[in-house]
Order: C-alpha cells, then structure tokens, then sequence
C-alpha cells in the first residue's frame, strides 16, 4: 500500500493486487451496502490514519475508486466540509452512495452486429444504467455504440466500459458523432444497452 496525504482533506492511496486480495476487495463487486466491502474499508482507513495522521473518520468522505490494468486500484479520499451553520453536515451528500461529478460521452465502433450485440448483452449484465444509443454506418458496415456515463464516481470502477476494446475500438466522441447524425443509421435512440442486450 502507497500512500500520499496531498492535503489535510485529500488523501491518495494505491492498492496492489496483492492488497486488494489482503483486504478481500474486487473492484468489479465494490458496493458500500455490502458488510465486508464496508470492514475492508475502515481497516485501510485506520492503517490509513496510523500511518499517516489522516484521520478520515472524523468527517464525511467522498471515495474516487480508479482500477489499474494490474488488478489494484488508486483510492483518493476526501474529507467534505459542511456549509456555515450545518453543524451535523445535512447538506452534504451521503458517502454511502454513488455521486457522479461530470458526464462523459464515449463512442466505440465495432465491425460487425454480432459484436454489438455481444458488448450490450455483457454491458446489461453488469447493470450499465447510464445513456447509451446505437447506430449503423451502412458504407463502412460498422455499428457504433454511444454511452453517456459517469465519470467518476464513489465505489464506482471507472473501467467497467474498458471492456469494449477487446471487440472494437474507441473513437473520438465529437466527430464520429457529427459525422453518425449526418451518415448514420439510428438503431436505437435510447437505452440501446438494455433493448439490444436482451437480443
């Protein structure tokens, strides 16, 4: 475990696999309702606070979870202040909970339907509940699959979608996206994960 305090509130650590199989944690089934994913929290915390003085249990925390293609993670904890005059902090969000910052828009093209189908069908059965939408470029024969998700997020693998790479391939939201309103062929304006998942 690395660990570096870059200020009073914020807090990075670095997990290898080897930590994250010591405290029992998988990045793909990190849910805070869960009673273990809870324990091998606090105990990192508490080494955490031990170690270092960042003592996070002494306010709420917001959690960035980052997965590395090594099988660790990188954790930055921050300790969140409340407003003036919030003296038990009700105006701050629950740490306990999912809390996006910013949306990002992603778009992966794949060679052939039987691919798409194949990413939605794995996309639904890892619950992907953000945008998506689903298009054919009848020139190229390619499908495209857009996602609007969430960037970050607590307890949240910001890899989930990485997956997608090993059928196609990532490209520039911006222009493929002019580009699939002018030439592209709708199949799927909305929730293209879940209606073409379940194909």
């Amino acid at each position: 475990m690395e660990l570096i305090v870059i200020n009073e509130n914020k807090l990075k650590i670095t997990l290898s696999r080897c930590d994250m199989k010591q405290y029992s944690l998988d990045c793909s089934k990190i849910d805070y309702d869960n009673t273990e994913t809870r324990r091998a929290f606090w105990s990192i915390l508490d080494e955490v606070k031990q170690k270092t003085g960042f003592d996070a249990a002494s306010r709420k925390v917001f959690v960035q979870l980052y997965p590395s293609k090594e099988g660790g993670c990188e954790m930055y904890v921050t300790k969140l202040c409340g407003t003036e005059g919030s003296e038990r902090g009700d105006d701050l969000p629950d740490c306990h909970r999912l809390h996006p910052l910013h949306r990002r828009t992603s778009v992966y093209s794949l060679p052939d339907i039987s691919r798409m189908l194949a990413v939605c069908r794995r996309l639904r059965a890892a619950e992907f509940s953000d945008k998506s939408a689903a298009y054919a470029d009848r020139g190229s024969g390619k499908y495209f699959l857009v996602l609007e998700e969430a960037e970050e997020n607590a307890y949240l693998p910001l890899c989930e979608t990485t997956f997608i790479r090993e059928y196609g391939q990532s490209e520039s939201p911006r222009s493929t996206l002019l580009y699939l309103h002018e030439h592209g062929e709708c199949i799927c304006a909305e929730n293209a994960v879940d209606v073409l998942g379940q194909l």
